[in-house]
């Protein structure tokens, strides 16, 4: 069993460097992120294209977590992501440009 407290460190030093394969390299194959809307994302491969669109839209985009959660092969972040949309976003309506505003989500 891999050292869980660890994955959680690297996983936030491939955000704070921008690496959507770092981040997806944290990851099972078969996980699933689910977005607001509905939108569900599957594999690291669709993990990687969604972090390349969340980079390019929050250049300055970073993850703080309040807690790290272990159990057994288990773990579970909680935190906040935090970033200003300064470039453009894919959403499932089309491109949506720059707004300029600050975004604290919480998450899980």
């Amino acid at each position: 069993m891999q050292d869980l407290r660890a994955i959680s460190d690297r996983l936030l030093a491939a955000i704070a460097g921008h690496s959507p394969e770092g981040v997806a390299a944290c990851y099972s194959q078969g996980q699933a992120t689910y977005l607001p809307g509905g939108e569900v994302v599957h594999g690291r491969e669709g993990k990687v294209e969604l972090l390349k669109g969340f980079f390019r839209a929050f250049p300055d985009l970073m993850i703080e977590l309040d807690r790290v959660l272990v159990s057994d092969n288990n773990i579970v972040c909680v935190g906040s992501m935090r970033g200003t949309h300064t470039g453009p976003m894919a959403t499932p309506e089309g491109e949506l440009p720059a707004t300029g505003r600050r975004v604290d989500l919480p998450i899980a």
